[in-house]
């Protein structure tokens, strides 16, 4: 059986706890940035990664395929969101 955990984004904004069923333990650092409406598309995503906008734990990081897991903090247009695995759902 696959590993299936809920990924919440808690978000500097106070915004409500965005909830994602996922398959694997992890999320890639493109895809939480689509899920999260942050970007538009793929391509957008990239080309933001890959010109240091975004930081993963407080350090730029370059790679679209970063996998995020829970503890995790995802920093861009000056807000910091955080991803928190809950296995009990």
């Amino acid at each position: 059986m696959p590993y299936v955990s809920i990924l919440q984004i808690k978000t500097s904004r106070g915004a409500a706890t965005l909830n994602y069923k996922m398959q694997e333990p992890f999320i890639k650092l493109s895809q939480f940035l689509k899920l999260n409406d942050l970007v538009q598309s793929g391509g957008e995503a990239k080309h933001l990664i890959q010109t240091g906008y975004v930081l993963v734990n407080d350090e730029v990081e370059l790679r679209r395929g970063r996998k995020l897991y829970a503890g995790d903090r995802v920093t861009f247009a000056e807000h910091t969101y955080e991803v928190i695995a809950d296995a009990d759902r």
